[in-house]
């Protein structure tokens, strides 16, 4: 046939196939007859559609016509079996509506995904094999996508995102029955959209405020796309052989530095020699390996290269790429539920490859901040990506709008995305943004503390029903450790002063020596004239200057409350300071100790001048120094004063008010410093935090309401842990 006759035949088939429309009341369908003459006379055509634009233009005219005229069973039997009809397809492309190319796209898969269909297996994976050789069809759906205006064209952007999910579909149902053929497209075809930018464009249409838009990305691809990964992450490459994702993988391995010197490249090969038999990767492992190393942006590499050639230990490249992928794989998994519920999640899985560049820019960061150097370095620091995954889903998932009344709303015919979430979808992109953000911004001490959170709320959530009893056994603990250290420091002794050393009218106040008694039941004080480079020696109930003081002076001679009473029987046995003889120790049972006083005195000094309160220095500027008194003051339950000694120091002035209080029986302890209380607190969430860790949470713990038993073994279990524990 020459090309004129071609000419005529297509002419005259379009006629007949309007014609045939026009006489129809309804939709027309052509007899196999009609339908193949017509195919036959558009594939007739083809070897001049190259040289003659008229006959390719009739060619389009035709084909575009013909497919929605063929009925189900012709396309599935005869049409789409045929390469011709792919390869004409292929070519008329270009020169399609894009209106008329979606609507034959969706109509040729929607027909191919039914399985009731003949020849439903074959003509998948036929088309799913051409469709990776020819990525044109792809490729104009990607970029038709990108060129349409939402705002009036949103029904054609619908329908071209469901033609991308649609051939996703087809690959989901090669899977099921062909997965070699599945193994060979499905990575490739996701690599693809990568590169033809397909997350940046599908991500502004997720982020734009039309909600069918919205709910079509979600309900269509995304899920589409989450099968896929689920297939991806289950095969491993040493399974399929040699492919050209495993090509393409060691080609992006071998150009990871490309830069570097080949001491460097060796280095860092050795480094990661037990973790590069890249063979056992799984597809998904693959897959997210290259797009990470394929990244233009160059702030990892850069890093990396430095770590290289100043670190001691060079960072396990291969090892924690391996592991973000997996936790990532992990993480969208849990939350497929959530898509709808968290409209973040939907925008990270879209933008995967920027949240694993993210992720590992903070593990090398990590790595360098926390002097990692072996495997279990590494290991540990891969811990922290599930608490990381889940602490930044936390934090945007708490910044979404609120519920409102009309948020479970949908259109009629199919559920639909909430208008409340519509509102959160338009903040996704900042919220993208955050996320990255957070990432490149983490921490290693706020990553642990992270860990540390996790860790706690996992087993309170776990132990709640017993954690009152828990926390009041380890507080008695921990306010007895306290007090016993506070009983060492006091037994030390200390130096005060007993009259106010502030005090102008007093050149030299009198000096005494505290210190508790051995049987811990008083306080011991002495005067002496000056301090002493050692300090006195106590005995049972005494306070000796030295040796030989303590040899010397018989022991008859000591004064204590107990002889004062015989002396004077008709008095109490408070004993005040000034009535007892000099250098003889004073006994004050603690017993009789109830309140506790005190009061800060500063000495400002400022232009040689010298201010004894505050209230006098308050508006100075230029101080060059400041003196610290606290004055203290002991009283019996009747509040009638017993002793007053001032102390030189905050921290002296917490030890011996703290632990004269601790250590006493007097039930008011609310004065204790917020410095001792602090210290208290400190230890009972550090005992807690440690001793936790050992409690097991890996098992369903099942307790009984009405099982009082259960009860009190779990209460000991947790009692149990408080023993074997030291302090440092």
């Amino acid at each position: 046939m020459t090309t004129e006759s071609k000419q005529r035949t297509l002419i005259e088939t379009l006629r007949f196939l309007q014609e045939k429309s026009e006489a129809a009341e309804s939709s027309c369908v052509l007899t196999h007859d009609e339908a193949s003459q017509c195919y036959q006379a558009t594939y007739s055509s083809m070897p001049e559609l190259q040289t003659n634009s008229e006959v390719l233009n009739d060619a389009n005219n035709v084909l575009s016509t013909l497919i929605p005229m063929t009925s189900s069973y012709d396309l599935s039997k005869t049409v789409l079996t045929n390469p011709k009809f792919w390869s004409l397809f292929t070519y008329l492309i270009p020169t399609m509506d894009v209106q008329m190319f979606t609507t034959n796209f969706r109509l040729v898969f929607e027909v191919l995904l039914n399985p009731s269909f003949k020849n439903h297996e074959t003509s998948l994976v036929m088309i799913c094999k051409f469709m990776q050789t020819k990525r044109i069809i792809l490729d104009t759906l990607v970029a038709n996508l990108s060129s349409l205006p939402l705002e009036t064209s949103s029904q054609l952007i619908i329908d071209t995102i469901i033609c991308i999910s649609l051939y996703l579909e087809s690959l989901n149902a090669l899977s099921k029955f062909d997965r070699h053929t599945a193994a060979l497209v499905i990575p490739e075809t996701c690599l693809h959209l990568v590169d033809c930018g397909w997350p940046n464009i599908v991500t502004a249409l997720l982020l734009s405020k039309n909600r069918d838009v919205s709910q079509v990305i979600i309900e269509r691809f995304i899920r589409n796309k989450r099968q896929l990964c689920d297939f991806m992450s289950a095969f491993k490459l040493s399974d399929y052989g040699k492919t050209t994702l495993s090509d393409r993988l060691f080609n992006a391995v071998n150009n990871v530095l490309p830069t570097i010197n080949n001491w460097m490249y060796e280095f860092n090969e050795n480094a990661n020699e037990e973790y590069i038999d890249l063979l056992n990767l799984s597809f998904l492992q693959a897959y997210d390996i290259i797009t990470f190393l394929e990244n233009p942006s160059l702030s990892f590499k850069k890093s990396f290269s430095e770590q290289l050639l100043f670190g001691e230990n060079p960072f396990p490249l291969y090892e924690t790429l391996f592991r973000v992928s997996d936790e990532l794989h992990t993480f969208f998994c849990r939350n497929d539920k959530n898509l709808k519920v968290n409209p973040h999640i939907p925008c990270l899985l879209l933008n995967k490859e920027a949240f694993i560049y993210a992720l590992m820019d903070n593990q090398l960061k990590l790595w360098i901040d926390s002097g990692s150097k072996s495997k279990e370095d590494i290991n540990s620091l891969l811990t922290l990506l599930p608490v990381i995954l889940e602490k930044v889903n936390r934090i945007l998932s708490s910044e979404k709008s609120p519920s409102s009344p009309q948020s479970h709303l949908t259109t009629a015919g199919s559920p639909s995305v909430s208008s409340t979430s519509l509102v959160a979808f338009s903040q996704s992109k900042s919220n993208l943004n955050k996320t990255l953000s957070i990432i490149q911004s983490l921490t290693y001490k706020t990553a642990r503390q992270w860990q540390l959170d996790e860790l706690k709320s996992t087993h309170y959530k776990k132990w709640a029903r017993h954690m009152s009893g828990f926390d009041k056994l380890l507080s008695n603990q921990v306010v007895d450790y306290v007090t016993h250290q506070r009983l060492l420091q006091l037994q030390k002794g200390a130096w005060v002063y007993a009259e106010n050393p502030l005090d102008s009218n007093i050149k030299v106040p009198k000096l005494y020596f505290l210190v508790v008694s051995d049987n811990h039941a008083n306080l011991l004080i002495r005067e002496f004239n000056t301090k002493q480079d050692e300090l006195p020696i106590v005995e049972e109930n005494k306070i000796w200057k030295n040796n030989e003081e303590r040899s010397n002076i018989p022991i008859h001679s000591s004064y204590s409350s107990a002889n004062r009473q015989e002396n004077n029987p008709g008095k109490t046995t408070k004993m005040q300071d000034k009535d007892v003889p000099r250098r003889e120790t004073i006994v004050i049972p603690l017993k009789h100790i109830v309140h506790f006083e005190k009061r800060e005195l500063n000495r400002h000094i400022s232009n040689d001048k010298i201010f004894e309160d505050e209230k006098s220095s308050k508006n100075l500027v230029n101080l060059v120094h400041t003196t610290l008194y606290t004055e203290a003051k002991l009283s019996d339950k009747n509040r009638k004063h017993i002793f007053k000694f001032y102390l030189d120091s905050k921290e002296a002035a917490y030890i011996w008010l703290d632990g004269l209080q601790l250590i006493s029986s007097s039930k008011h302890k609310a004065d204790i410093s917020g410095e001792t209380k602090k210290q208290i607190e400190t230890l009972i969430d550090l005992r807690k935090n440690v001793q936790m860790i050992y409690l097991n949470i890996d098992d369903d713990l099942e307790l009984s309401e009405v099982d009082t038993d259960d009860e009190e073994f779990d209460l000991e279990t947790l009692k149990n842990l408080s023993t074997d524990f030291f302090y440092e």
